[in-house]
């Protein structure tokens, strides 16, 4: 048996081998960086430059959504003027119609209750002197 020489043998060629492992990582690394994902590459330009192109970007959208945010607030409001003042158009015009019917009822009840002190001619069978029947307010004879 050989165990001597082999274990020499063994140990010289692990130690041939370790500089070379220990090397590869960083070559590895190296290839990695030159074919490193155009993602994680740096981007070329100067980075302020953008950062403040960018931040004009953002200012100006902002910008433009308050401005539509006050158009659309303006408008809102005028919507409900608009509609605030029909409904008191439309209320007006309900009561007035209230009060037109009212005076209307007040008007038939006032020429029914001459008309049913007139008619004690009729229960006396005085045709002549029976007077018509008032007419009903929104009633055409």
């Amino acid at each position: 048996m050989r165990p001597i020489p082999s274990l020499a043998a063994t140990l010289a060629a692990l130690a041939l081998t370790v500089p070379a492992t220990a090397q590869e990582p960083t070559a590895r690394t190296t290839a990695q960086t030159v074919d490193a994902p155009a993602s994680s590459r740096p981007e070329p330009g100067n980075p302020e430059e953008k950062r403040r192109i960018l931040n004009a970007q953002q200012a100006e959208a902002a910008q433009r959504q308050v401005a539509a945010n006050s158009a659309s607030e303006a408008q809102h409001e005028a919507a409900l003027a608009l509609n605030e003042m029909k409904i008191r158009r439309d209320t007006q015009a309900y009561a007035n119609t209230l009060h037109a019917h009212d005076e209307a009822v007040g008007a038939y009840r006032a020429s029914r209750d001459q008309w049913e002190v007139r008619t004690k001619a009729c229960w006396d069978g005085d045709a002549v002197k029976c007077p018509p029947e008032p007419a009903v307010p929104g009633t055409t004879r």
